[in-house]
């Protein structure tokens, strides 16, 4: 969904956006925009009023009109054929649905859930948008907006909220091994862990391990949880992780929560509440670092908090 699609109609949404510039270019100084975008790909004056907030909105607003016909026409017929060649054929797995490509910077989705020819809801289908800013595979990769980042992980988290469905953020990042990029990926997590959003990360490449940003990817994270997810965070500077959730009476499986040496060792304390039976820890595989800990239900279902943190240091005796 990243190119133009056949029968787009493509170039009535820059029509739009050309409609829209002079609202969005009033009042920003062209010198001061070429200074803080030098040998950007579109005129510094542009990139820096789209630094406004206000300026964004009505930005990705342009697109919304070409991305509802094309969403719910022909993206939506095609989806439909796939989906019933998958069922016709016995599959019960998850279908994965992605919006379309002006969601990925933050204009309004418009994709609906999959039904059969009855109108009977697919039981099993998740969205999977992919969320970027806009300097996304520029010079300016490392400076992400941070507004803009909020607005586009907000629309996306809109959406799986009205259609219903887990949500998968199937891209983000495109951050390709720079030196720079630490800050800009852990804005991106903040966004991921304010929605409760699983993701997957673009792209892996050689060395990855090696990349500055490579302690975002590796992060603590619940894999599963029995029951509903109501929070979990990692702070990277104070290597602390918490995770919250509204636990299923009915549940037998454990939460899993994978965790690594940065979160989880003997200087590390332990909160569990309430405590139940404890946990168990399971390493990856023998000589790694990281594993999983596993949490077994109470069985009486409510609310259990995970809190993981640096042990305090003793008191100094005077």
């Amino acid at each position: 969904m990243n190119e133009p699609f056949p029968g787009s109609r493509i170039r009535d949404a820059m029509w739009n956006v050309w409609r829209a510039l002079p609202d969005i270019l009033r009042g920003v100084d062209a010198e001061a925009g070429d200074a803080d975008y030098p040998n950007a790909p579109l005129p510094g004056r542009f990139m820096a009023a789209l630094d406004r907030y206000d300026n964004y909105r009505h930005f990705v607003a342009a697109f919304e009109s070409t991305q509802r016909r094309f969403e719910q026409g022909p993206l939506a017929a095609m989806y439909r054929r796939v989906a019933g060649a998958i069922r016709a054929a016995g599959s019960t797995q998850t279908i994965l649905l992605e919006s379309g490509p002006f969601s990925n910077f933050g204009a309004q989705s418009f994709i609906e859930p999959l039904t059969d020819a009855q109108g009977n809801r697919d039981p099993q289908q998740a969205y999977i948008p992919h969320g970027y800013d806009i300097v996304v595979d520029t010079p300016y990769a490392c400076r992400p907006n941070p507004d803009r980042v909020g607005h586009i992980f907000d629309n996306l988290a809109k959406t799986g909220r009205r259609l219903a469905m887990p949500m998968i953020v199937g891209e983000w990042g495109a951050l390709y091994g720079s030196p720079k990029c630490l800050p800009a990926a852990r804005m991106y997590v903040v966004a991921l862990e304010t929605h409760l959003a699983g993701d997957t990360y673009w792209d892996y490449h050689r060395n990855i391990e090696n990349a500055a940003y490579f302690e975002a990817l590796r992060r603590p994270c619940a894999e599963r949880v029995a029951g509903r997810l109501l929070e979990y965070r990692y702070d990277f500077d104070a290597s602390a992780f918490a995770c919250a959730w509204e636990e299923g009476a009915d549940i037998a499986a454990p939460t899993r929560i994978y965790v690594h040496e940065d979160c989880f060792s003997d200087a590390h304390a332990v909160t569990l509440e309430p405590a139940g039976s404890g946990f168990t820890y399971e390493p990856i595989e023998a000589g790694l670092t990281a594993g999983h800990l596993l949490i077994p239900p109470t069985g009486a279902g409510g609310p259990r908090r995970l809190s993981i943190a640096p042990k305090r240091p003793p008191a100094s005796i005077p």
